[in-house]
This record gives structure tokens, sequence and C-alpha cells, in this order.
């Protein structure tokens, strides 16, 4: 199953995402949240919440398990945040 997403032009696989996080100044959230994905942690920054990505990745991997139990046909996932 592809699990692309275009997150702000940076296409990611949303199961080598290892940390989500909002940019804080002034214990305020600046409206940009940080993805760290990959092997040796890459970061990727874009508009956006940490709310959004965790939503994007729970349904992509509500899809994925019900692939896995063969609840529905198999369908990619590119998607964009």
């Amino acid at each position: 199953m592809i699990d692309l997403v275009d997150f702000g032009g940076t296409y990611i696989s949303l199961s080598s995402i290892h940390a989500v996080q909002d940019e804080v100044e002034d214990d305020r959230t600046t409206g940009v949240v940080f993805i760290e994905y990959g092997p040796h942690g890459a970061r990727a920054s874009f508009e956006g919440s940490a709310a959004d990505v965790m939503r994007i990745i729970q349904d992509w991997q509500r899809k994925a398990s019900a692939h896995t139990l063969g609840q529905q046909a198999p369908q990619p996932i590119l998607a964009s945040a």
C-alpha cells in the first residue's frame, strides 16, 4: 500500500515518520509543523498543525488495517496536506 503524502512540497512516506511537532514561540503555536522522518532523521516543515498530520497518519493506519484484514480493496494513498 502506497503511503506517500505531499507535505508542503515534500513527499514523505507515512510509515517513515518518527516525530511530529508544532513550532512554538512565546508559549504559542506559530502555525508551522515539523516532521522528522526517514532513517537519518530528515526534517521538513510546512504550514499546518501536528493534529492535522496525526489525523492523516491515523486515517492511513485505519485504511491499512482494514486492507490487512481483507475488509476493503487496496487503494494507493497520495494526499496533500
